[in-house]
C-alpha cells in the first residue's frame, strides 16, 4: 500500500530574499518525482505535581521537531543548480584568447595556473627561458579555459618562469 497520490502538475520555483520576500526569479516547470514535507513530535507525558496524585500521567504532550522537506527531481536546469549552490546564474561568453609571450610563474606543485586568456587554438607555445617545452611531457595545457599546470617528472616540475605565446 502506498502512502502517496498519482497527480499531474507544474511545480516552479521561486527565490526569496532573507526576508521571504519574492525575487522575481520563478523558473521551471521542474520535472518533480517527488515532494513531501514530514513533519515529526516528540512526545513528553505531562504528570501530576498533586499530593494526592504526584507521578500519574496527566496527558501526552507534543513538542514540534523543524519540518523535513523532501524534493526529487530529474531536471538540472542552471537556475536549479544555482540555487542549490546558493549562486547566481550567468552567461559566460569569451572570444578566443591570444597571448604573446605572456610571463607566467609556474607554481612547485602541479596544480593549475590561469595564462591570462581563454578558447585557444591548438597552437600553444610554451618557453622556460629559450627552451620550447613539450605539450604532454612538460606540461598540461586546457585549451578552453587557459590553464597550464606541469607535469611531475618534467621540465617544470620545480616551478618557475615561463612565457606563453598562441
Amino acid at each position: 500500500m502506498s502512502d502517496g497520490i498519482l497527480l499531474a502538475g507544474n511545480i516552479f520555483v521561486d527565490r526569496l530574499n532573507e526576508q521571504g520576500v519574492s525575487t522575481g526569479q520563478i523558473f521551471g516547470p521542474i520535472n518533480t518525482q517527488k515532494l513531501a514535507i514530514k513533519t515529526e513530535a516528540e512526545s513528553k507525558v505531562r504528570t501530576s505535581n498533586k499530593k494526592a496524585t504526584k507521578g500519574q500521567a496527566l496527558d501526552d504532550v507534543k513538542i514540534p521537531k523543524p519540518a523535513v522537506v523532501t524534493w526529487e527531481f530529474d531536471d538540472q536546469p542552471a537556475e536549479l543548480v544555482a540555487l542549490a549552490l546558493m549562486g547566481e546564474v550567468a552567461d559566460i561568453n569569451f572570444a578566443a584568447g591570444a597571448l604573446a609571450d605572456a610571463p607566467i610563474t609556474m607554481p612547485n606543485h602541479q596544480g593549475w595556473i590561469e595564462t591570462g586568456a581563454k578558447n585557444f587554438t591548438d597552437d600553444v607555445v610554451v618557453k622556460q627561458a629559450a627552451n620550447e617545452l613539450v605539450l604532454g611531457k612538460d606540461y598540461e595545457f586546457n585549451f578552453a579555459l587557459g590553464l597550464i599546470r606541469s607535469i611531475k617528472g618534467g621540465a617544470l616540475a620545480a616551478g618557475g618562469s615561463i612565457t606563453v605565446s598562441g
